[in-house]
């Protein structure tokens, strides 16, 4: 479920007013309806200001609206920021401005970074903001699912090698630790990974629990896996003890 739509007393009332259409052109004019149609910061029509120093604990079904400087030597801090930011899930408005949920740790972690990005002089702000057209909402969610679920269509795509590449080392004959150790490594790889799309994924995206099923069933199979070698290196002879003289 989406954040609630009802604006807080400290909340900014964001006007949706886009329609659905190519994604380029939909976050365009999103951006658009986001804005005073003046063009002015949002403190216009429509809008109730809200500095970042006032957003703190968790403020529930609000959104975060962040935007950063991109001006002249700021640039190189910018695409620290924006990976930053990407890895939070924002989803873009603008190249500098994005919108994400208001949640506890999400709010820590911008706070964090517009703080260090203040120190090296860049200009940035957090505001507080939450829909009054719930469609648009509803339709960002969506979008922001469906990017969750290409990430987890990403980690399905690669699972297969993994059961593959264990398969391959049945067939030789190499039940052994070293592959398993080897193949650990790679589950690890595969766990980080989900960890990291499963942080962003505010809603609960769809394809999730087939992800997470997948990245299990490459655990069950290499317990498997090491079982046998296990068994494998109990089964072998051991050599025999020196005969005393």
């Amino acid at each position: 479920m989406g954040p609630s739509a009802g604006p807080e007393p400290n909340s900014v009332a964001v006007i949706g007013t886009a329609r659905a259409a190519a994604e380029e052109g939909q976050r365009r004019r999103l951006a658009k309806a986001a804005w005073d149609c003046s063009g002015r910061a949002p403190h216009g029509r429509g809008w109730v200001g809200l500095p970042d120093m006032d957003v703190k604990g968790d403020v529930g079904g609000a959104w975060l609206w962040v935007s950063m400087s991109l001006a002249g030597p700021e640039e190189k801090l910018w695409a620290h920021a924006w990976r930053r930011l990407r890895s939070l899930g924002g989803y873009f408005l603008e190249q500098s401005t994005c919108i994400l949920p208001a949640r506890t740790e999400v709010i820590r972690d911008v706070r964090q970074l517009l703080d260090e990005a203040r120190r090296e002089g860049c200009a940035g702000q957090m505001l507080r903001i939450s829909f009054t057209d719930r469609a648009v909402e509803n339709r960002i969610i969506a979008e922001m699912n469906a990017a969750i679920d290409a990430e987890y269509a990403e980690v399905l795509d690669r699972l297969p090698a993994f059961f593959s590449e264990l398969e391959y080392e049945r067939k030789r004959g190499r039940v052994i630790y070293a592959e398993v150790e080897e193949s650990e490594v790679d589950l690890v790889r595969f766990r980080l990974w989900m960890s990291r799309i499963s942080a962003r994924d505010y809603f609960g995206a769809p394809g999730g629990a087939e992800a997470r099923a997948a990245v299990e069933a490459a655990a069950e199979e290499l317990a498997a896996f090491e079982a046998e070698a296990m068994g494998a290196e109990a089964s072998e002879p051991r050599g025999s003890a020196p005969n005393g003289t």
